[in-house]
């Protein structure tokens, strides 16, 4: 008999501990919710990155990086008119010129996918400033 290696081993293992931490509210917590998302979301399995990301973003709906993961998984669950509500609620004073610069980008592929070009462009050229320049 052939043993698997670690690699194939660690999707059963991550899928306990995801099942565990669902079942036991002493796992409720911002931070692992992120990871579990962040796990599944690198696996393209957006469903599940979705619940864990919505579990997050509900614990703390202005933390960047959860604002920015769980619009990001519901732009890839094509859910554009929430991931756009999600970076409009954000909590602009605690993120960074790049996160912003970011967070807009993804504004303007959301508007891009909803036919909306202008805007896109305008998101666009308001994240470029940012990146380069550090302003809107």
């Amino acid at each position: 008999d052939i043993s698997q290696p670690a690699e194939a081993q660690k999707p059963k293992e991550v899928e306990s501990f995801a099942e565990t931490a669902d079942k036991n509210s002493n796992f409720n917590s911002i931070k692992m919710n992120i990871h579990l998302g962040i796990t599944f979301f690198t696996k393209n399995n957006y469903v599940k990155a979705y619940h864990y990301y919505q579990k997050a973003w509900k614990l703390y709906k202005s933390f960047p990086e959860t604002c920015y993961q769980f619009a990001l998984t519901l732009f890839h669950l094509q859910m554009f008119d929430d991931a756009f509500a999600v970076l409009e609620k954000r909590d602009i004073s605690m993120t960074t010129v790049i996160q912003r610069a970011i967070d807009i980008n993804l504004l303007g592929d959301i508007e891009g996918f909803r036919g909306n070009y202008e805007k896109a462009e305008e998101h666009f050229q308001m994240s470029f400033k940012l990146f380069c320049y550090g302003y809107e």
